[in-house]
């Protein structure tokens, strides 16, 4: 009898460890201290984390690798976006900037969120012409200045 109880006890134990080992692998427990449920794609072109509460989803980072042809050096942008996104019917969102004081810059980020990833799409392309010489810039992330669109998939990593 007492052999009987030293097993059902050793069950026990191993079966509570068993539950909490699994409970902490449940897709519904994926999220940070705050609630967000965190989404990251790493790529050649693109570094993107995305933060996503209830129908807002914020840009926790953004890094993107641009070629340039003129006095421009390639490499890492970082991108700051304050404000979050409103997640609208389909689950889509994103933002556009442009400005042209003298340049024209087009940086254009949308996405889709389905279950356990969030797929879109991202531009970023900068053009300027200097007064004096008249020599053109140009820098794009992606393939080619006419083709500057990075395709991209994040997946819920917590």
């Amino acid at each position: 009898m007492k052999s009987f109880g030293k097993l059902a006890s050793v069950v026990s134990i191993l079966g509570v460890l068993l539950l909490a080992a699994g409970a902490g692998s449940v897709p519904a427990l994926a999220k940070d201290s705050d609630g967000y449920r965190v989404y990251k794609h790493r790529s050649d072109d693109l570094r993107l984390r995305l933060a996503v509460k209830g129908h807002r989803v914020q840009l926790a980072s953004l890094k993107s690798h641009s070629t340039c042809t003129g006095d421009r050096k390639s490499g890492w942008g970082i991108y700051f976006h304050e404000a979050p996104f409103k997640i609208k019917k389909g689950g889509l969102f994103g933002f556009k900037d442009t400005d042209d004081f003298g340049q024209s810059i087009h940086t254009e980020l949308r996405a889709r969120i389905h279950k356990r990833t969030i797929s879109g799409w991202f531009i970023d392309t900068y053009s300027s012409a200097d007064q004096i010489t008249g020599d053109w810039t140009r820098c794009w992330t992606g393939e080619s200045y006419v083709r500057p669109k990075v395709k991209f998939k994040a997946h819920l990593v917590r």
